[in-house]
């Protein structure tokens, strides 16, 4: 994509969460592919559930949250735009599960 989007796919164990965060240089888009999952816009109060098939889209500059709040795994598929695949590329594998972050350059698992 020469940095225009980046992909990930992030299977979330139930129970996991990201806390709030925001991007300034990134837009986002979450697509459920299995869910449902718990997306917070701007603060903690303001959740938007939302479930398989649906696309949340969230623009630089807007602090959001993500939560599995249901007894089994699920999945989204991320897209950022610009990209940060090779960022993201290079962080150890073993930083994503520590830090609740996103998997780097496609597929892992998100757990508590």
């Amino acid at each position: 994509t020469a940095g225009a989007f980046s992909v990930w796919e992030l299977v979330a164990l139930p129970g996991w969460e990201r806390d709030l965060y925001i991007h300034h240089a990134v837009d986002e888009c979450f697509y459920v592919v299995d869910g449902p999952f718990d997306i917070g816009l701007d603060d903690p109060d303001r959740i938007v559930r939302a479930s398989s098939g649906d696309l949340v889209y969230v623009p630089r500059g807007v602090a959001r949250s993500l939560r599995n709040s249901v007894s089994r795994a699920g999945r989204l598929l991320i897209v950022q735009t610009p990209g940060r695949a090779a960022r993201r590329a290079r962080a150890p594998a073993s930083s994503s599960a520590a830090t609740g972050r996103t998997p780097p350059a496609g597929r892992g698992t998100a757990g508590t």
